[in-house]
């Protein structure tokens, strides 16, 4: 493998995944010297103890039988990504021009979000509150309707508004027409994104006309909203740091 990625100049990653009664530091080290590492362990004397185990480990597992097949692959591809970033050559490292770079999206810190929720089902309520927890986002609030939503946005600042299309009272296209078209003294208004099952053709041309920046078809999941708020984070970061225009000079009177 080293021999490959000195040839090849591709960036190997090794994952080892060990139990911890079996982990041989020194191999681990010899194997470091030459190649990239991720070392998984699992067994149930690490978690009995207050510090670290095998302090090297990304992580520790107190048994593979009571984790999800498919949380293990997710965690693996995660430590793998985070891994290979860390040893790319600087002709692999993604471009610093580039105005959305995927890398930079990842970092992007989306705890400053105020972000209000218009949905009237209660289970879809929970799961966008436990996505947005899980992004870091704890500045939510949750309506019901739309007409809610135009009255909380009326007298509460957001950034963004995640709105649902059907919703008693007031639908969230109706609502979204309302909120973007307000005067815009009392605060800035947000942007408005639509999260619904009902994406029909022309559907994008709807939210567009409405006022709106985008749509999120569900079921959502936190990696597709993540990478969505991250990119509206991006992008309102890149409008901010653009040169505003010099004020026009005002004609002198004539005396």
């Amino acid at each position: 493998l080293s021999r490959e990625q000195q040839t090849n100049g591709s960036s190997v990653v090794v994952v080892c995944l060990v139990p911890e009664d079996l982990f041989d530091p020194k191999a681990y080290e010899s194997l470091s010297e030459s190649l990239p590492l991720v070392l998984v362990t699992h067994g149930a004397r690490q978690t009995q103890r207050k510090k670290k185990l095998i302090p090297m480990a990304q992580r520790q597992y107190r048994s593979l039988q009571r984790v999800l097949p498919s949380v293990l692959v997710r965690d693996l591809g995660d430590m793998v990504s985070n891994a290979r970033t860390k040893v790319l050559k600087p002709s692999e490292q993604p471009d610093s021009t580039a105005p959305v770079a995927q890398e930079v999206i990842e970092e992007t810190s989306l705890k400053h979000l105020r972000i209000l929720v218009a949905e009237d089902n209660v289970v879809n309520q929970k799961v966008l509150r436990k996505i947005l927890a899980r992004l870091d986002v704890t500045k939510v609030e949750i309506v019901p309707n739309g007409q809610e939503a135009v009255l909380r946005e009326a007298c509460q600042p957001f950034d963004l508004i995640l709105m649902d299309m059907q919703m008693p009272v007031m639908d969230g296209l109706e609502a979204c027409r309302r909120i973007v078209g307000r005067p815009d003294n009392l605060h800035p208004i947000p942007k408005v994104i639509f999260v619904t099952a009902h994406v029909s053709e022309g559907f994008e041309r709807q939210c567009l006309d409405a006022g709106a920046v985008g749509f999120l078809s569900k079921p959502c999941n936190k990696k597709i909203v993540g990478e969505r708020l991250r990119k509206f984070v991006q992008q309102e970061q890149q409008q901010q740091q653009q040169p505003q225009p010099a004020p026009q000079p005002q004609p002198q009177s004539e005396q």
